[in-house]
């Protein structure tokens, strides 16, 4: 479990969160309910292709906002801060990426680490199950670190997609909500995975 948190967040360096995240809640928060009786957990596995939209919380930060298309070894990121102008898109092609910002590319995305990661869950039993952000999931709890470093995550039952993780590093706090989104490129797929595509094609999706 703990390898999935650290891919999310080697994923995201290249952007803005440069850090290791996910957090224990002390109780059940206001959107999630636990149970005692968690479920069997096995068959995870990435979704491909795969549409979702990530929003980062840190820390003294503004909201970050990032939705990702993964279709095999080719990838696009669209992701911009609340609050504050421009998108940073990032596009590879299966061989060769470009981005808005050449200093944030990140040769292989978040594809082969994501699917790697995600099927390392199978077998993890979970602490416990319930809701969170309105999806019925299992609650996997991490044992803190010595340097203080923890990280929890929400899964849901039924896709078997991360909902929800939070945690601390170093003394920062940072929590992602994750949302699948349709993943039919059938009318992107011409443009959403060209490299010379480096202008905004999901806007509509950067919002809080």
């Amino acid at each position: 479990m703990r390898n999935l948190i650290i891919l999310i967040v080697l994923c995201l360096a290249g952007y803005w969160v440069y850090q290791h995240y996910l957090k224990p809640p002390p109780a059940p928060e206001a959107g999630s309910q636990t149970t005692s009786q968690p479920q069997s957990t096995d068959q995870f596995a990435m979704p491909d292709p795969v549409a979702f939209k990530m929003r980062i919380f840190k820390a003294n930060a503004p909201e970050l906002v990032e939705v990702w298309l993964v279709h095999g070894n080719r990838w696009r990121v669209e992701a911009r801060r609340i609050g504050f102008p421009g998108t940073i898109i990032t596009v590879c092609d299966g061989s060769q990426p470009a981005s808005t910002k050449p200093g944030f590319i990140q040769p292989d995305g978040i594809g082969p680490s994501f699917r790697a990661t995600m099927k390392s869950l199978n077998g993890a039993k979970p602490t416990a199950a319930g809701i969170r952000d309105g999806h019925q999931c299992w609650f996997f709890k991490s044992i803190p670190d010595p340097d203080g470093t923890r990280d929890d995550i929400w899964v849901d039952q039924q896709t078997r997609f991360p909902v929800y993780g939070s945690g601390w590093t170093s003394g920062i706090y940072t929590e992602i909500h994750f949302q699948l989104l349709k993943s039919d490129f059938n009318i992107l797929e011409q443009t959403c995975f060209n490299t010379s595509n480096t202008a905004p094609m999901l806007t509509p999706f950067l919002t809080p």
